[in-house]
């Protein structure tokens, strides 16, 4: 089984993050040229009020919901009944909880949505609305409540699909290859989905999207070094399952009987 240090990938992952923001930071023009990609007229782009896509939101949003409601509920039945819960640890329903709160709750819909105060696309000058476009480094006014940074659809996208690839390395040895890589894919298009309607649609920049999705996932990555720096091995395994599934090894079961049978014959 591949073997990645999750270390290393918190290291990598606080590096993006770091790099994107300062990227989106002094290139403020890249938001509004991909915005411009799907703007259609003043107040509408591509995706505006489009019952498909408004209902594939509304579904991939309901499905964090429950995510986060069948976690709580997982771990308090690990914890009362002092087992696994779909073969998956109280610790482990515990991290997921922690990662939806400490994610799309307390950082972005708590803290950033709240206080940065950054318009939607379909709300800026640049689009034929009435506020001004501001880069994501700004904490401006121009929003009141429910502000374009970050994506809270996105950020809770991106939980699920952590969520999912947790629960299934827990069921790796119980899954053929086929279900495990299917599983893994459309775990990915889930926050890929949300991502593209939220930009098609103008209610967010791209900084909005890919910030989320790196904050929650270096939230994701703390946590996990928090929850489980003493079964390093079982992180690491966890991050490199995810492209390379395996079954334990088959131990002979009578290499050693052989071995002493050699030596006796020796002697």
């Amino acid at each position: 089984m591949l073997y990645v240090d999750p270390y290393r990938c918190m290291a990598w992952l606080a590096g993006l993050t770091l790099l994107a923001f300062v990227i989106f930071s002094t290139f403020p023009q890249i938001d509004l040229w991909v915005s411009g990609l799907f703007f259609v007229s003043p107040g509408r782009f591509v995706l505006t009020d489009v019952a498909v896509t408004d209902v594939l939101r509304a579904l991939i949003w309901r499905l964090s919901e429950l995510t986060v409601l069948g976690s709580c509920i997982s771990f308090v039945v690990a914890v009362v009944q002092r087992r696994a819960v779909l073969r998956v640890s109280g610790r482990v329903w515990m991290y997921l909880v922690l990662l939806f709160c400490a994610g799309p709750g307390l950082l972005v819909n708590g803290v950033l949505k709240t206080y940065v105060g950054r318009a939607r696309p379909v709300d800026v000058q640049a689009f034929g609305g009435e506020r001004l476009f501001t880069a994501p480094h700004q904490w401006a006014d121009e929003c009141a409540r429910n502000c374009s940074f970050v994506s809270g659809e996105v950020s809770g996208a991106v939980a699920v699909m952590i969520a999912m690839l947790v629960i299934l390395w827990h069921w790796r040895d119980r899954v053929s290859r086929f279900v495990f890589r299917a599983v893994v894919m459309t775990s990915v298009v889930i926050p890929v989905m949300a991502g593209l309607q939220r930009l098609a649609a103008g209610r967010h920049f791209l900084s909005d999207v890919t910030l989320a999705a790196l904050f929650v996932m270096l939230i994701a990555a703390v946590l996990y070094l928090l929850l489980f720096s003493r079964t390093k091995s079982a992180a690491g395994s966890l991050v490199g399952s995810l492209t390379s599934p395996a079954t334990p090894p088959i131990r002979p079961p009578f290499r050693v009987t052989q071995q002493r049978r050699v030596r006796i014959k020796s002697n």
